[in-house]
C-alpha cells in the first residue's frame, strides 16, 4: 500500500512538472515573439519618423539640414549594428539588402574622406561576413 502511494505521489509529481514545463515554454515562447514584433515596430516607427523628417526638411528647401539628420542617423546606426553584431546578433542568409546597405555606408564615408568612420563601418562588414 505505502509503495503504490509512492509511486502514485512521484507519477503526479512527475506529471505535474512537465505540465509545468510545458506552460512555461509557451509563455516564453510567446514573450519572445513579442518581443520581436515589439522590436520590428520601433523600428518601423523610426524609420517612420526619419523618413517623414527628412521629407518636411527637403520640402522646407532645407538640404544642408535634411543631410546632418542623415548623417547623424547615420553614424548612430553603425554604431548601434557593430554593437549588437559584438554582442552576437546575426543576419540571415537571405539578407543581401542589409549587407549592401553597410557597404555603400562605407563609400560613402570614403567619399566624404572620414577615413575613421570608413574603418569602423569596414570593420562592421567584415564582422558581418564572418559570422556567415
Amino acid at each position: 500500500m505505502k509503495l503504490n502511494f509512492v509511486r502514485s505521489t512521484a507519477t503526479v509529481a512527475t506529471a505535474t512538472l512537465l505540465v509545468g514545463a510545458v506552460v512555461g515554454w509557451g509563455v516564453a515562447t510567446l514573450q519572445a515573439h513579442r518581443d520581436i514584433r515589439s522590436l520590428a515596430l520601433a523600428h518601423e516607427l523610426e524609420a517612420t519618423g526619419l523618413c517623414v523628417g527628412g521629407l518636411n526638411l527637403e520640402r522646407a528647401q532645407r538640404s544642408e539640414r535634411l543631410v546632418l539628420l542623415l548623417e547623424q542617423r547615420l553614424d548612430s546606426a553603425v554604431t548601434q549594428a557593430a554593437l549588437l553584431s559584438d554582442e552576437g546578433a546575426r543576419l540571415g542568409p537571405g539578407m543581401p539588402n542589409l549587407r549592401d546597405a553597410v557597404r555603400r555606408a562605407a563609400s560613402y564615408y570614403s567619399t566624404k574622406g572620414e577615413d575613421g568612420k570608413r574603418q569602423r563601418v569596414e570593420a562592421l562588414i567584415a564582422r558581418l561576413d564572418a559570422a556567415r
